[in-house]
């Protein structure tokens, strides 16, 4: 099993990217398989590794999507992390803590 805490580490190079979004997707799967094997229920699957290079307004969408259907899952709020600039330093950083804050929450609610 994983944990969220590589999600803390804020990426700058591609292959930061490439660890970061590799972290992201493996705790996915983690809360979704909480959420199938505790509650029965079953989310969408969202591709969010790998990032694709040239399409990543369409992946900050299904990483959204994927927080968003937890939270609601979960019977939590979900910020708006579909929205940022990831070329801003201070915008990437605040992104990042938001992404982790809500994926440690989940992991919490299911005790994994």
């Amino acid at each position: 099993m994983t944990s969220a805490a590589p999600l803390l580490n804020v990426p700058h190079e591609q292959s930061d990217w490439a660890s970061w979004s590799f972290q992201l997707d493996q705790n996915v799967r983690d809360i979704t398989q909480a959420l199938r094997m505790q509650r029965g229920v079953s989310l969408v699957e969202y591709q969010i590794f790998p990032i694709p290079e040239a399409a990543v307004g369409e992946w900050l969408e299904r990483v959204s999507g994927v927080i968003g259907d937890i939270c609601q899952e979960l019977n939590v709020q979900s910020a708006d992390i579909e929205t940022v600039d990831l070329q801003d330093e201070r915008e990437r950083q605040a992104w990042v803590w938001q992404v982790f804050t809500e994926i440690n929450a989940a992991r919490g609610m299911l005790k994994i």
